[in-house]
């Protein structure tokens, strides 16, 4: 006589089997307890939370070999920030665990290879100082984000760059993007409160402009120098500096 497992006792079996492996410690988890996941093509997810502990203004420092990194603003994000890592499971396995910290008001992110979402809240402002050897760095500031200072160096790769029209200045920023080798995006729409300088520079390669209310003390293929109209009188003033030693610049300047 045969007999066929049904499929809730299937379910059953999977479930204690799992059961098992977690209370063994055969299986990592994050710092929150959540079991990480690899999924159908050998990748790992793993997500960091930073509380909030009722901060106004913070510093974060990312440091990555090679990734794609994006950075969103969140209406209501109770938490100071959600970081969430998508790993190729050799290199997890070569790397281990991605290092994220937070001392002294300063958030800390440190990987070898990854993709990476992070995930801010609208109300804080952050400063930020990112270094990738190669990849994508994307830093979109919507939602009427709190706006801070930017500093960006990736050796080879691209950096985008999105502010809207309601992105709230508390001070004057600066904002500094550099690219070794690749392409620089960057569109500014920028609150009617906010004057805006822009210095663009290419050192082999070219530059794109498309910009309406700014006037140019230099407009060559390789070098923008210029300032909204309203710079002078502006409340608060944006000052942004895009190089690329080899590569292309695009500017979307309103």
């Amino acid at each position: 006589m045969t007999y066929e497992i049904t499929p809730k006792e299937k379910k059953l079996a999977i479930m204690v089997i799992v059961a098992f492996i977690v209370t063994s410690g055969l299986l990592p988890t994050n710092m929150t307890g959540n079991i990480f996941i690899f999924n159908s093509i050998g990748q790992i997810n793993i997500s960091r939370t930073i509380p909030n502990n009722n901060v106004n203004e913070t510093t974060m420092n990312i440091n990555i070999e090679s990734a794609t990194v994006q950075v969103f603003f969140t209406n209501g994000l109770e938490n100071l920030a959600i970081i969430n890592f998508t790993i190729d499971r050799t290199k997890y396995e070569q790397y281990g665990d991605p290092i994220v910290n937070y001392t002294n008001d300063v958030i800390n992110i440190n990987y070898n290879c990854a993709e990476i979402m992070i995930y801010l809240s609208n109300n804080i402002k952050y400063n930020i100082n990112a270094n990738i050897s190669a990849g994508t760095f994307t830093i979109n500031y919507s939602n009427n984000a709190k706006i801070g200072n930017i500093n960006t160096h990736i050796s080879a790769g691209t950096i985008v760059y999105y502010l809207d029209n309601i992105t709230r200045f508390t001070n004057n920023v600066t904002t500094n993007l550099i690219v070794d080798s690749g392409v620089i995006y960057v569109t500014a729409l920028k609150p009617s409160s906010v004057g805006t300088k822009i210095t663009a520079l290419v050192d082999t390669g070219e530059i794109e402009l498309n910009s309406t209310g700014y006037s140019y003390s230099v407009n060559t293929a390789t070098t923008k120098i210029g300032q909204s109209l309203d710079y002078s009188s502006a409340t608060y003033k944006l000052d942004i500096m895009a190089y690329c030693k080899m590569g292309r610049i695009t500017l979307f300047l309103r």
